[in-house]
């Protein structure tokens, strides 16, 4: 281990009198743009697409039913390029639908056979398991008639509100207990009976039937809730298929909208955020307004980016540049969203508007970011509190005359007459009314802020400020602000903005005196009330032998918006030593000691003043003390100059400093001659500490990524902890490091009576090996004694999970096959990955297992005879073991079509009535149960 540098550098970085902070990027609230397209789209049209934001170097965000395009070569190479250039895939569930999951071969329903998420299999169609129902939230509902797939109402206009005040997607008969989605409903002439058309709430053709005087309840999406296990296959399935065409994983998920389960963004926290990973997500229920300070206290709203705010397929260009511009000057990103579908002007104009608008967010700095990155930046960055909440009025990004972000009424705009921070422009009325205002503004702080502006205007005159909360009913107050000089004058004055509020509302009017001439408006601002603290524990200690250092204000004052030139520091005390003073100008602070070897403590106090009129005071403190060294360290004694000339140090050298290593406490005597040409003397202590501290630290380690690491050390003294940055993260002996992501140097220092000793130690991760297949064959027969899939992983160790390990493992990167699988068919699988250090992961991977049914193909089939297979009418199945066997044939659906039990010796079975097509076989005797494919031809 090398400590010797490191600990150089990190000495020099501690003694440098630096006080780190942890420190978080600010922004500006700025507003900026998403583009976000769902749905398979056509590949020409997303390579178009793709083209034009890469040739401004922006990224979009696409919204992908992941299943419709596994098995598309083409859209997945279309989509590798999106993603190659840096654009977001975004999970919009496996087939655009919570309710059901889609295999393309029926082979692969295999896999979902009994699974406890799934309610049923139709042929392609995995159906999802729904929990329970919400009955109570729409009442008063009629009696009705199912008649075939039709429910016809009794009462006339039954089926009216189905839309509003909320959609109804859903159907439930509590009589026949079934979930129902509805479609072409008829209720044009509301003194007539309703009809509407019935599906299962899966989207499959209604089980016909008749019933009269049945009860109904109308459900939305939210009453019908997954059950946990099925809300785990939703996912994983999309996970599953993302890295099966190797995707990276997504990050957002959104909710398709449809007749069926709903989350609103509670439970998408909970289920995707929580357990999954995902860091955004769209859903309908209270969308987020995508404003920054946006108020969060459940942290739900990154989970809730729903709803777009223009459309780029039906706008026009100046429309979207409207909506763009007056969102952000009001700090609120605007989200689009498209599918491509008849485009205003046709496909190659919507490109033109694409690369047009592209080019206007360039040429205005208007951001352009994905909708993972917005979320990121909307509640995960820190905006800067400072920022003027208010539009400027000298911003009109869409060249409409009217400044972004502002409302009509409007006074008249002057570009002559105004401030600089409105860059000379203003809005004057000659009588009372409206200047201006401002709709649904984010980004405003919460708490005290400071509302201020430049006014013109004659004696009397004043301007009063509107204010509300749109989520606060009866939050409207109003505030007046003087409009009386002749010539520019700021006024302001303090706000309170309640924690609850996102949104705010303003109104500037004029109220007008009885003197005539005109009032004016400019460099109106709302921001963060700015306060000023001086630190009350503040202490500049030094040396005997060194001066005190002269000190900017920043090593005593905290102001949260103005630098250290930009506030007034004054005495409000004078020493009872020291000589301090303060530039008026640069705020540095100067003090200075009675005598050369000065030695004791004095305080002073001081005060400060900002230009939002805070201030504070508290006492400075300074002290002069002995030098303190360790037994055996030496210390380099040096007199201030400043004090006089000609040193000379009794028994050392002549001269104004020199080295010395004494070995127990010692006096040291200097003569000199002052600035008054008298000789003087002075004398010094030098504190020798006689106990050395220890640190027996471990060598450099290397631990496992995630894994926790103890360090305990056993030595006396005062020990503390630091990370890299200096930060003191723990003191005692023991401490434990859970969770490491990342190589780092840990510092640690033992003190005893105030000699310290530091050492490092370097910890060294070593990244988790990640598993992928390089070789699989879903067309090879595994019928052989061994087959093999071989793994991106060489000298890895692992286990099928949920087959036991003695009969499914591999080593070596190679995974052998145990011949005697029990099933024939199609399966998906997960890995588990092991070295016995580093190494944990887990993919899936699909494994076709076709078995030929004759007498002689496996042990496990051996003593079981099925022929003829394909059959017509019968089969006969021969039991070769002495002991009765059950017999069951199932559909690929799961249904069980024929079932006997105590089959024997030999036994015809009648096929004929069954659908031609592949059906299991499943044989179950005391050695377990034994599958086989079963084709009816």
């Amino acid at each position: 281990m090398n400590r010797h540098s490191a600990l150089i550098a990190f000495l020099l970085f501690v003694l440098s009198g630096l006080n780190p902070i942890n420190a978080q990027s600010t922004f500006h609230k700025v507003g900026g743009v998403a583009f976000r397209v769902d749905d398979q789209q056509a590949v020409s049209k997303w390579r178009d697409f793709n083209k034009v934001f890469q040739k401004y170097g922006y990224h979009y965000s696409l919204g992908i039913d992941i299943q419709r395009v596994t098995f598309d070569t083409s859209s997945v190479n279309a989509l590798k390029e999106a993603v190659a250039n840096g654009n977001e895939l975004m999970d919009h569930t496996p087939y655009g639908t919570t309710c059901y999951l889609w295999v393309y071969n029926l082979a692969d329903t295999i896999g979902f056979f009994q699974h406890p998420a799934v309610d049923h299999i139709n042929k392609n169609r995995i159906c999802l398991k729904f929990d329970s129902i919400l009955i109570n939230n729409v009442t008063g509902e009629g009696l009705v008639d199912l008649i075939g797939d039709k429910l016809i109402s009794r009462a006339a206009g039954e089926f009216k509100n189905m839309y509003s005040p909320a959609y109804s997607s859903n159907i439930y008969l509590p009589g026949k207990k079934l979930l129902c989605a509805w479609y072409n409903l008829e209720n044009k002439n509301s003194l007539d009976p309703d009809t509407m058309a019935l599906r299962t709430y899966w989207q499959e053709t209604f089980p016909l039937d008749t019933v009269y005087g049945i009860a109904h309840h109308r459900l939305s999406g939210y009453d019908i809730k997954l059950t946990d296990a099925a809300q785990n296959l939703l996912i994983e399935r999309s996970l599953y298929l993302f890295d099966s065409s190797s995707f990276p994983r997504p990050y957002t998920w959104l909710q398709p909208g449809g007749s069926f389960t709903q989350f609103n963004a509670t439970e998408v926290k909970a289920k995707m955020g929580l357990q999954y990973g995902y860091t955004a997500a769209a859903t309908y229920v209270s969308p987020s307004y995508k404003m920054y300070n946006e108020t969060d206290s459940l942290k739900i709203k990154r989970f809730a980016l729903q709803n777009p705010d223009f459309s780029d397929e039906s706008s026009y260009f100046q429309g979207m540049i409207n909506t763009i511009a007056d969102n952000s000057a009001r700090h609120v990103s605007s989200f689009s969203l498209g599918h491509f579908v008849n485009p205003v002007g046709g496909w190659n104009a919507y490109l033109g508007r694409i690369d047009s608008l592209l080019a206007w967010c360039r040429d205005n700095n208007i951001p352009v970011r994905t909708v993972n990155q917005w979320a990121s930046i909307l509640f995960d960055s820190v905006p800067d509190p400072f920022t003027n909440a208010i539009p400027e009025l000298y911003r009109d990004l869409n060249n409409n005359g009217i400044p972004d972000g502002m409302s009509a009424p409007f006074g008249t705009f002057d570009t002559t007459d105004g401030v600089s921070r409105s860059r000379n422009r203003s809005i004057a009325r000659t009588g009372s009314g409206n200047y201006f205002g401002v709709n649904i503004m984010g980004g405003v702080e919460k708490g005290w802020n400071r509302i201020s502006a430049f006014t013109k205007g004659m004696a009397g005159d004043s301007i009063r400020i509107y204010i509300n909360f749109p989520e606060l009913p009866g939050s409207s107050k109003f505030y007046n602000l003087a409009s009386n000089t002749s010539s520019w004058k700021e006024v302001s004055m303090l706000i309170y903005i309640d924690p609850r509020a996102s949104r705010v509302n303003m109104q500037f009017n004029a109220n007008k005196n009885n003197i005539a001439g005109t009032m004016k408006l400019s460099g109106m601002q709302l921001r963060k009330q700015s306060f000023i603290r001086v630190d009350p524990n503040f202490t500049h200690q030094t040396n005997v032998y060194k001066p005190f250092n002269i000190l900017g204000s920043g090593n005593y004052v905290n102001d949260s918006a103005y630098n250290t030139i930009e506030y007034r520091i004054s005495l409000l005390t004078a020493p009872k030593y020291l000589t301090i003073s303060i530039d008026t100008v640069t705020n540095m602070l100067t003090a200075v000691k009675p005598s050369i070897f000065w030695f004791g403590k004095d305080s002073v106090k001081v005060r400060g003043i900002n230009a939002d009129k805070t201030s504070d005071s508290a006492y400075l403190h300074f002290e002069s003390t002995q030098p303190v060294i360790c037994i055996g360290d030496s210390v380099y004694i040096k007199a201030d100059a400043t004090f006089g000339s000609n040193f000379n140090w009794f028994g050392q050298v002549a001269g104004n400093g020199f080295w010395t290593k004494p070995i127990q406490n010692t006096w040291y005597v200097l003569q000199y001659k002052n600035k008054l040409n008298q000789n003087v003397r002075d004398s010094l202590l030098v504190i020798v500490n006689l106990v050395k501290p220890q640190i027996n630290l471990v060598n450099d380690t290397s631990i496992c990524l995630g894994n926790p690491l103890l360090l305990n050390l056993t030595n006396n003294g005062n020990i503390n902890w630091f990370n890299e940055a200096g930060i003191k993260i723990k003191a005692g002996a023991t401490i434990v490091f859970n969770n490491l992501t990342l190589s780092k140097k840990i510092f640690v220092s033992n003190t005893i009576n105030s000699c310290m000793l530091w050492d490092t130690l370097q910890i060294h991760i070593n990244p988790l090996k990640r598993l992928s297949t390089k070789v699989i064959s879903d067309t090879t027969k595994m019928n052989l004694p061994k087959s093999f899939i071989i793994f991106d992983a060489a000298g890895l160790n692992g286990y099928l999970l949920n087959i036991p390990a003695n009969k499914f493992s591999f080593t070596n990167g190679t995974v052998m096959f145990d011949p005697n699988l029990n099933f024939t068919g199609r399966d998906s699988a997960r890995f588990h990955i092991t070295d016995g250090s580093c190494s944990n992961d887990t993919i899936w991977v699909k494994v076709n297992v076709f078995n030929t049914l004759s007498l002689d193909q496996t042990d496990e089939l051996k003593n079981f005879l099925v022929y003829p297979n394909p059959a017509v009418k019968f089969i006969t199945i021969q039991n070769k073991i002495n002991a009765s066997i059950k017999i069951l044939i199932v559909d690929l659906s799961g249904r069980i079509v024929i079932s006997k039990d105590n089959v024997k010796m030999n036994e015809n079975f009648d096929i004929s009535e069954l659908t031609a097509g592949m059906y299991y076989l499943l044989i179950s005797c005391a050695a377990g149960d034994k599958r086989m494919l079963l084709i009816k031809q």
